[in-house]
């Protein structure tokens, strides 16, 4: 270390990680590096805790929207076709939906589970330098400005591999999603005319590959952007969660009750209902306060300054996120 970051070390009074307090009773405070690095690696004070379990993540996170759902049948059929079993590992949901699954040094997460809109909508609501990622790949404005809103497909209009070859657009009743019956909209089929044009495409091929690239880069733009906004205002990186805050409900229903957590007010009203009680297995005396104040009201205050509806509805799920643990008692 140089005598400036020894300084800076000794000046600094809480964890560049956790924020919390350095030392303090059973925390020591380390000098944290990044030992990747032979020279200059330095990264901060930090508490004992948060500089042993900062380490580099030895795994891949790949997004896919929806995934939990059936989408993920393909890539599980396709990994099992190359693979004993024993190298996957499956969080699930049901048998047949998963929470992820990890391959190969790949875990597959659902965006949907952070952000429960369909892409379409998510896309709208990002503003133009949120497509940084979108741009790099397509610098000309004439060429990302085309690809920043979700494509439309004739899914059902391939049935056999030659379709692919054709030279043009099939027309517009060929867009048509078998699955609800609805026809695209004739500015959407201009849309798509106009992509085929602007790209110069030779054939269905063309079109097939940029609206599976053109959607990759729109879901990287989307999560990148909730990825930035959750980083600056609460430190957390999104990637290394398998979801967003869920909410689990107590169902009423006439089965015993085990552990059941309740207060003491409320027990009181079950026993005059007739409520018996087996075993007391702890008692904890509290007091309370808005202790979750500034959060709802630093989140209120970031979503009145929001410049996007990205961010207004970002900083609404945060505050959202929370009413599942709120409502546990």
């Amino acid at each position: 270390m140089t005598e400036a970051t020894e300084a800076a070390f000794q000046r600094a009074t809480h964890c560049y990680l956790c924020n919390e307090k350095i030392p303090r009773e059973g925390v020591l405070k380390v000098r944290d590096h990044d030992h990747t690095i032979q020279t200059n690696n330095y990264r901060g004070a930090a508490c004992g805790p948060c500089n042993l379990n900062l380490k580099r993540k030895t795994f891949v996170p790949v997004f896919l929207h929806n995934l939990s759902r059936y989408d993920a049948h393909l890539l599980i059929s396709a990994i099992g076709e190359i693979s004993d079993g024993d190298d996957i590992t499956v969080i699930p949901k049901t048998k047949e939906k998963y929470v992820s699954f990890s391959w190969a040094g790949l875990r597959f997460l659902d965006s949907y589970n952070f952000l429960s809109s369909s892409l379409d909508k998510l896309v709208q609501d990002l503003e133009a330098d949120d497509f940084a990622i979108l741009k790099s790949v397509f610098p000309q404005e004439d060429k990302w400005a085309l690809l920043k809103r979700k494509g439309v497909y004739p899914y059902s209009y391939f049935t056999k591999e030659e379709i692919f070859l054709e030279k043009s657009l099939p027309p517009r009743e060929c867009f048509r999603n078998d699955l609800n019956g609805q026809d695209i909209s004739e500015s959407d089929y201009d849309h798509a005319l106009n992509v085929f044009k602007a790209f110069n495409m030779d054939n269905l091929w063309d079109y097939h590959d940029l609206y599976l690239l053109s959607d990759t880069l729109l879901l990287a733009c989307v999560m990148e952007t909730y990825r930035k906004e959750t980083l600056e205002n609460f430190k957390l990186d999104v990637v290394y969660y398998y979801s967003g805050p869920a909410q689990k409900k107590k169902i009423p229903n006439l089965y015993d009750k085990k552990h059941y957590c309740v207060y003491g007010s409320t027990l009181k009203l079950y026993l005059t209902l007739g409520l018996e009680i087996v075993k007391v297995h702890s008692v904890m005396c509290f007091e309370q306060k808005a202790w979750l104040a500034p959060f709802v009201k630093f989140n209120t205050e970031k979503r009145k300054l929001a410049k996007s509806d990205f961010q207004k509805s970002l900083f609404k799920i945060y505050n959202n996120s929370v009413f599942g643990k709120c409502m546990e008692m």
